[in-house]
């Protein structure tokens, strides 16, 4: 299956969502379908969709990702705190909580793209458990 895109929609019709009567802005479709089968939407209901995108969802993607390192590395306090035991210093305490994900709440199709995502090799085929497996020992290193 093609990746979803979101394009620009220049046309003067309503948004195909339930009861909503905005103009539509954008199309959400696989590039390259025909364009009857894309979702026009208008830009408050792609607003609304997006507030409903789970945070852990939107912390795979690179670009997230970039801009989050970025934005560390040219943080001051990046140039005081180098490692773990300087922002225990910092804190006076012993910081343990690790974030993690349960990639048990995730389906295949999610898992495949994480996996995807990573660079990983060898995922296609595999069962949801052998996948969580995979991502899970890949994430420890």
């Amino acid at each position: 299956m093609g990746q979803l895109e979101i394009f620009p929609y220049n046309y003067n019709t309503l948004c195909d969502t339930y009861r909503c009567s905005g103009v539509a802005r954008v199309s959400i479709g696989i590039k390259g379908e025909p364009a009857n089968v894309y979702y026009n939407i208008c830009k408050e209901c792609l607003a609304d969709l997006a507030r409903e995108i789970p945070i852990d969802l939107i912390m795979l993607r690179g670009d997230v990702q970039e801009r989050i390192e970025n934005a560390i590395s040219e943080a001051p306090l990046k140039q005081i705190v180098e490692s773990r035991e300087d922002i225990q210093e910092l804190l006076g305490e012993r910081v343990t909580k690790e974030i993690t994900i349960d990639y048990n709440d995730y389906g295949v199709r999610a898992l495949v793209e994480i996996a995807r995502e990573r660079g990983l090799s060898g995922y296609s085929g595999l069962s949801k458990k052998e996948l969580v497996k995979l991502l899970e020992e890949t994430e420890k290193k």
